[in-house]
């Protein structure tokens, strides 16, 4: 994998507060879709952001570990 990086890093961006997505300094590397939130299901929805965001850090150490090496896996 060769990753395109600014200063080796990639970014997480955001629309009102919740991650959309990742990029680098030529675009997305990835999109993420956003969780819904309905009226009686407060429980569903905190627990989907939580995973979210966990998932959104793990990807983004990844991404970073793979630039911190060059951009070869």
């Amino acid at each position: 994998m060769n990753l395109n990086l600014t200063e080796g890093k990639v970014q997480i961006m955001y629309e009102h507060g919740e991650a959309s997505g990742i990029r680098d300094r030529t675009g997305y590397l990835m999109i993420f879709n956003k969780v819904s939130r309905y009226t009686d299901q407060p429980e569903r929805y905190e627990r989907e952001i939580a995973h979210k965001a966990r998932l959104v850090d793990f990807l983004l150490n990844a991404l970073n570990a793979v630039s911190d090496n060059g951009g070869n896996s």
